[in-house]
């Protein structure tokens, strides 16, 4: 968004301070019950936000977003590693070259996908 004048940080930091905020008076560990409850849907909506943020803030308010991550490691352990995938398949590659970019949401979507098999089926290898 930077590089298209928009400024979007200002927003985004209060956003992800209120769902912080938020986050913060939830048990350890709510997110996965929900997520194992039946809710793929939200397995697939906070990995992805959480990969925005580690890629959409680097370097921006670190204090915030150490907050932000220390909630989601609390709520949402085990999207961490899917989380850490999609930001290095992102960061690996310039986005602005459109085939890395389209390699970039190939390997994306790969992760998305075995993220959900993973989670529907806990017990397999």
């Amino acid at each position: 968004m930077e590089a298209r004048g928009i400024d979007h940080l200002a927003l985004w930091l209060a956003s992800l301070e209120a769902a912080t905020a938020g986050a913060a008076v939830l048990p350890d560990n709510e997110g996965m019950a929900k997520i194992r409850a039946g809710d793929p849907c939200l397995a697939l909506r906070q990995t992805a936000e959480w990969a925005d943020v580690r890629l959409g803030f680097a370097g921006s308010r670190p204090e915030i977003v150490e907050s932000y991550e220390v909630e989601m490691r609390r709520l949402f352990p085990d999207l961490e590693p899917a989380v850490s995938a999609i930001a290095e398949a992102v960061r690996s590659r310039k986005v602005e070259d459109h085939q890395q970019h389209l390699d970039a949401l190939r390997q994306v979507n790969a992760l998305l996908r075995r993220l959900v098999d993973d989670l529907a089926n806990p017990d397999s290898p």
